[in-house]
């Protein structure tokens, strides 16, 4: 059972630092060990698991402030009292997220076509 509590710690201590040799402090176990543990599929797997995790907690964490964000941005792009300079640097991150935004949806939707075909 060490074993096992070893190898989630270690999942932990490279989810919070990639870096193996600080990871493998982190966790107690040796550099030598860590790598050969990476090497080990279901190893990786949890790894990857953990890691995937964290990313759809931080996405989330993002999406929950980005109507904050775009607020604070028309808020200083529609000032006339704003340096000219922070307008139109808010005005062109409005511009170049509502660009990403419309090649995403994009994306999404010729992906969602092209399972419903495969679907069929």
């Amino acid at each position: 059972m060490g074993r096992k509590v070893s190898r989630e710690a270690a999942v932990q201590a490279l989810v919070g630092n990639p870096n193996v040799k600080i990871a493998a402090a982190d966790c107690g176990v040796s550099e030598r060990t860590l790598h050969r543990w990476l090497r080990e599929p279901d190893f990786s797997v949890r790894l990857a698991e953990a890691q995937r995790g964290v990313t759809k907690r931080v996405v989330r964490s993002v999406i929950g402030r980005a109507e904050k964000a775009v607020r604070v941005l028309d808020e200083i792009m529609s000032n006339v009292e704003t340096a000219a300079p922070a307008r139109v640097s808010a005005a062109k991150t409005v511009l170049e997220f509502t660009l990403k935004a419309i090649e995403l949806e994009e994306i999404v939707g010729r992906i969602e076509m092209l399972e419903r075909r495969a679907d069929g």
